[in-house]
């Protein structure tokens, strides 16, 4: 492997500049990056359609629900939810992608063998921050809880859900987003070891100090844009998806394929798009931080050095 031939160029990019190599990557890899999305999304996405399944019995929850008089404002609900556990699993149901991108700027071909024994490595620390800390898997259970009962308000549920558990989530994210990258990619342990597999030997809140600290200000406003712009892409392809309907059905019908099919597909089509966003502000940050480019150009000039000697 040629540590100075990559990819991806490593260079300072402006995030208008990210934005637009992240649809560049999107259009070279697409095959790649949907092999190894669906690989980590699928059983995110069985599971969310059993435990969201409740919601969408919009009829019977209007006739027992006296908080509700309107199919609709449920429809809305359910939405909200979806859109909400999927951004809350995206990191760790796109861990395969992210390893994937991580492999492939040095021209890599990672296999799913190489996927799996990164991931045992950093088995306890991915389930931790990814699973735990930041409701990977702990998000997808939220809905059981708060359709285990139809009279609680709405607003309530709004509350206790969206502002204070997602909503702290969202902070956490928007300064600290590169979790998996330090986790599957640089593999970052948990607690000092002497044997950790980690190459820089730097735990992982240490390094997460390190490599989000002077980037924090940047990282908040790349966050918001992608955002924005991950939100107009979702209503986009929702409304491309309801035109088709109108072909068929001569009129744009928000129907269960909406709910359980199109519409869960649509929002994990954007956390691909994000990923290799989040992936590609990774590399940017490691530029203008550690001048990782021209770290790798020494170590590389020092292997052919090394292979001359012997």
């Amino acid at each position: 492997m040629d540590l100075d031939k990559t990819a991806i160029a490593l260079r300072q990019r402006s995030f208008a500049d990210t934005i637009d190599l992240s649809f560049a990557v999107v259009r070279i890899y697409w095959r790649s990056l949907l092999g190894w999305a669906v690989l980590g999304m699928l059983p995110f996405a069985i599971l969310n359609a059993v435990c969201l399944a409740r919601m969408t019995d919009f009829e019977s929850m209007v006739v027992y629900d006296y908080n509700v008089l309107d199919p609709d404002v449920l429809r809305i609900r359910y939405v909200l939810w979806m859109a909400s556990i999927v951004f809350l699993e995206a990191p760790l149901a796109m861990l395969g992608v992210t390893y994937f991108l991580g492999q492939s700027v040095f021209f890599s071909h990672p296999s799913i063998a190489d996927f799996r024994q990164a991931a045992k490595q950093s088995f306890w620390g991915i389930l931790w921050v990814l699973g735990v800390v930041r409701l990977g898997i702990i998000g997808c259970w939220l809905p059981l809880v708060a359709s285990s009962s139809n009279q609680v308000p709405l607003g309530f549920e709004f509350f206790v859900y969206g502002v204070l558990l997602l909503g702290t989530v969202v902070c956490v994210r928007a300064v600290r987003p590169f979790a998996p990258e330090m986790l599957i990619l640089e593999r970052s342990p948990l607690r000092s070891k002497s044997s950790s597999p980690n190459s820089q030997g730097v735990v992982y809140r240490k390094r997460s100090k390190w490599l989000h600290g002077p980037f924090s200000g940047e990282l908040l406003r790349r966050s918001i844009a992608t955002s924005v712009v991950g939100l107009f892409l979702v209503v986009s392809l929702s409304f491309g998806w309801l035109f088709c309907t109108s072909i068929f059905f001569n009129a744009p019908i928000w129907d269960w394929w909406m709910d359980f099919f199109l519409f869960p597909l649509t929002l994990w089509i954007v956390a691909i798009w994000t990923t290799v966003v989040r992936f590609l502000s990774y590399l940017d940050a490691r530029t203008r931080l550690e001048g990782w480019e021209l770290e790798l150009r020494l170590r590389a000039e020092g292997d052919r050095i090394r292979e001359a000697m012997q």
